[in-house]
């Protein structure tokens, strides 16, 4: 399992996840700071929407050590995602990869941000050699 990080994860990581899912790849999302149980944002769920996939039943998860122990690589969406991961889970270091570009949040941005951002996310995660590149 692949597990992508944000903040809040009700954005990016989300995001990450249901373009991951689009192609079979098995992934999860959480976040630094996410309040449990919050829904993905509204813009998020349409612009997964318009890619085909689906983000309803999203519910926002904390970052733990159990989903760090079950991923084989994490994503966080930052250097400053990365440097926290680092500082508070060294163990899993050697797990945790940037995604390239490093994806600005889009929070309370307006629907062409979140499409905006779905697209970076699907160019970094094929960077990332996580998705195949579409011809």
């Amino acid at each position: 399992m692949i597990l992508f990080v944000c903040t809040g994860n009700t954005c990016r990581s989300p995001m990450a996840q249901a373009i991951a899912a689009l192609h079979g790849v098995e992934a999860d999302s959480a976040g630094l700071s996410a309040f449990p149980g919050a829904p993905a944002s509204r813009h998020a769920q349409m612009a997964i929407q318009k890619l085909g996939g689906d983000l309803s039943a999203h519910r926002a998860q904390i970052v733990s050590e159990s989903l760090l122990q079950k991923a084989r690589l994490i994503f966080p969406m930052t250097e400053s995602h990365a440097l926290v991961l680092r500082q508070y889970f060294p163990a899993h270091a050697h797990k945790i990869r940037l995604l390239s570009p490093q994806i600005p949040d889009p929070f309370g941005g307006n629907l062409q941000e979140y499409e905006a951002c779905a697209h970076q996310l699907t160019l970094a995660l094929q960077n990332a050699g996580i998705i195949p590149m579409l011809p």
